[in-house]
């Protein structure tokens, strides 16, 4: 009799013990959540406290909240639906005749040139709505170079003013290339290059932006002079081409084919012949070629 007493017992102070030993856990376990809430609390905001000192300094040095990147969101046509592809260069001597500013009553006479040498060119276009215009850019095409925008203004001042405004100056010019050739451009040259005097505070922004977008631009390395002034002579744009062309292995060289410059027609089939001679391939500009940039400043 008494051992079963003490059985029953023993169970009731079992069950009594594991009651006293699960309150305690879940007490402990009670105490624990507070000070982990409380230590949370106390951090978080400790942290708002910091971040509010830190944008009082901030405002005191001047600091303004960044602009918004609404641009990145105009102009959908704009994206590329491929990565830029990683660069390539030959291992011969390598010249890019690159023309900016056409077409113009020139390019026949340019492209001429080109056939009967055989050689092909990068053109940077400022391409007009007009059928002439349209006219010229697919007898660019047909001849087989390498179609790039350039602008449709050209007005320094307009396509400079912010990353919107160039965006809205480049579309234009690339609605009417695609419209003719059917395939949307992927290089293009900036007005005045990459970094200019009318850009300086925007170039960085700029070139960030397109290529996301998966562009790619370029500058040159050897400037044909004929820009100088109005009318350069052809004997000083020859020996400014192949004298600048010849110092380098992989040369980018800036031509332009607008309406008043005759002369550089002039002398554009010596400046092909000579460097010919010189060993010289004759290549056309596209995402995979070497890159030839201004220096970026920091």
């Amino acid at each position: 009799m008494k051992s079963k007493t003490s059985n029953k017992a023993n169970k009731i102070y079992s069950i009594l013990l594991t009651m006293i030993g699960t309150i305690l856990f879940l007490f402990i376990f009670c105490v624990v959540l507070v000070c982990i809430s409380r230590h949370y609390y106390i951090t978080e905001k400790e942290i708002s406290t910091q971040l509010s000192q830190t944008e009082e300094i901030l405002t005191a040095y001047g600091w303004q909240e960044p602009e918004s990147f609404s641009y990145q969101t105009a102009h959908a046509e704009l994206n590329l639906p491929t990565p830029i592809p990683q660069p390539t260069a030959s291992d011969r001597k390598t010249v890019y005749l690159t023309f900016d500013d056409g077409p113009s009553k020139n390019t026949d006479q340019i492209l001429d040139i080109l056939k009967e040498k055989d050689v092909p060119a990068t053109f940077f276009l400022v391409p007009k709505d007009t059928e002439s215009s349209r006219q010229e850019i697919q007898k660019i095409a047909d001849a087989g170079h390498t179609i790039g925008v350039h602008s449709y203004t050209h007005n320094y001042q307009t396509i400079y003013s912010s990353v919107d405004a160039f965006l809205d100056d480049f579309a234009q010019a690339g609605k009417i290339i695609t419209e003719v050739t059917g395939t949307p451009p992927e290089i293009f040259r900036f007005p005045g290059g990459s970094i200019n005097s009318y850009n300086m505070n925007l170039y960085q922004p700029l070139i960030s932006e397109m290529l996301r977008r998966g562009y790619v631009y370029f500058d040159w390395n050897v400037n044909s002079s004929d820009a100088d002034a109005k009318q350069v002579d052809a004997a000083k744009i020859e020996a400014a081409s192949v004298s600048g062309v010849k110092k380098l292995d992989y040369a980018v060289l800036l031509l332009h084919d607008s309406n008043e410059k005759t002369t550089t027609v002039d002398a554009l089939g010596e400046i092909i012949d000579q460097l010919k001679a010189d060993g010289y391939q004759f290549c056309t500009l596209d995402r995979s070629s070497p890159r030839v940039s201004f220096t970026y400043k920091s």
